[in-house]
């Protein structure tokens, strides 16, 4: 499970997951249920080739660069989809029919399914059942991002945890591992703004904790460097 409140970056985090097991041969498959294919290959596209994204928007962009990333998509094991897994039949249909049959599946995100004729407490319980079994037969590792309440507007340093997990306590119970993100220059713009933490707030078997990362939103980069370190000069960030 990967929790964070919106635009803190969870699904650009879920994103360079997606790729990083890609790039270890890993057949994964990430399923939006809230963007489409096209944003996605932009964040990933900016990620990858480290073009900032305000660039790209205004239709600029490296011939160089695009067919590298071109030919990349063409031969990497990764599958971007959107508005499939708003059920979990439709997770279990995308299992069996795609070759090679992915071992990572990434959704995103939980608060979005609806199973007919139940509120969203109960589709999200139904759902992660469902999944967690699908897991479990078919031997694979699902990542369910999830959004989480407005609490941490109000905790302590605005820090997230566990009992913040929006929408269900089955989405704490059901998980092996809990990530939660945490970006301060959200909250306080006066804070560094590459600062990122990652709280590691459940792991059944192993230790819990924090870990300090560094983000750069231009890129929808996010890279293990100490907090000291400063991010070098890339050409269109003031």
């Amino acid at each position: 499970m990967i929790g964070a409140r919106p635009s803190e970056g969870k699904t650009s985090f879920a994103l360079q997951l997606a790729r990083d097991f890609a790039d270890q041969n890993i057949p994964t498959m990430f399923l939006s249920l809230e963007m489409d294919e096209e944003s996605l290959l932009e964040r990933m596209y900016c990620n990858m080739m480290e073009e900032h994204n305000y660039k790209l928007r205004k239709g600029g962009y490296v011939n160089q660069k695009m067919d590298i990333f071109t030919k990349y998509l063409r031969t990497v094991k990764l599958i971007i989809t959107c508005g499939v897994g708003k059920n979990w039949n439709e997770v279990l249909e995308a299992v069996n029919e795609v070759l090679p049959r992915p071992k990572v599946i990434i959704l995103d995100y939980i608060q979005v399914v609806r199973m007919c004729r139940k509120d969203n407490r109960e589709s999200i319980d139904e759902y992660l059942t469902e999944v967690k079994r699908i897991a479990i037969e078919q031997d694979l590792c699902f990542i369910v991002c999830s959004q989480i309440n407005r609490g941490a507007a109000h905790a302590v340093g605005n820090m997230p945890s566990l009992a913040m997990l929006k929408g269900s306590g089955a989405l704490e119970e059901a998980a092996d591992k809990v990530l939660l993100l945490h970006w301060p220059y959200r909250y306080d713009k006066e804070a560094d703004k590459g600062a990122y933490k990652v709280i590691v707030a459940k792991n059944r078997n192993g230790a819990t904790g924090e870990h300090d990362i560094r983000f750069e939103p231009e890129y929808y980069l996010f890279s293990e460097k100490k907090l000291s370190d400063t991010i070098p000069h890339r050409e269109g960030i003031n």
